[in-house]
């Protein structure tokens, strides 16, 4: 099963990544034949789409953009799974996140006729300083949506509160986090 993980954050370590983390341990202990492909997007040359439409042209998969994107969105179109994480900036995802995502509009045809191959599994990591967890329900529409749209099997959102203040890595010892990424693991694998 090969799962591609993309850590929205700026912070390549910090409490959304160990989030994620639990996850795919959740997930390698439930299957032993998990490839993970890991991208920090803050670390990529990622432009935003240009509304060029040569997504639509006959034949082409995806966006055509040159760019550090290219191998990830290769990777997304090829995956068994998605883990995206992003913590809530101004209300919303990350401004890294809504690049990457603007650019999977490359995976529709025209119609929009989805390109992408149905039947995958995904995980949102949503980390949030605000204690209520739906609190930005909005956040958990938007991939719930994205999910549903792109014909996965399963999406779920995992998220992560009171991250606001602390130290990167505190969530990992949190019992709640623990119990939700092993049920996220789960989804994942579909066992």
């Amino acid at each position: 099963m090969r799962v591609v993980v993309v850590n929205g954050s700026p912070r390549a370590d910090g409490n959304t990544n160990k989030a994620m983390e639990l996850i795919i341990q959740a997930a390698k202990s439930k299957t032993h034949t998990l490839e993970i492909n890991r991208y920090h997007l803050d670390a990529l040359s990622l432009k935003g789409c240009q509304g060029c439409m040569m997504c639509k042209e006959p034949g082409v998969k995806m966006c055509i953009i040159e760019d550090d994107g290219q191998a990830l969105l290769r990777d997304m179109f090829e995956a068994d799974a998605w883990i995206l994480g992003t913590p809530v900036y101004m209300g919303h995802i990350t401004g890294q996140m809504k690049l990457l995502l603007d650019r999977t509009y490359g995976y529709l045809a025209p119609g929009f006729v989805l390109k992408l191959p149905a039947g995958k599994r995904g995980v949102a990591v949503i980390t949030q300083g605000r204690r209520e967890p739906d609190a930005y329900r909005n956040v958990i529409e938007f991939f719930s949506s994205m999910f549903e749209r792109r014909q996965f099997a399963s999406g779920e959102c995992m998220v992560v509160t009171g991250t606001d203040g602390r130290a990167c890595g505190d969530i990992a010892f949190a019992s709640e986090v623990l119990a939700t990424a092993s049920a996220a693991g789960e989804a994942l694998t579909g066992s």
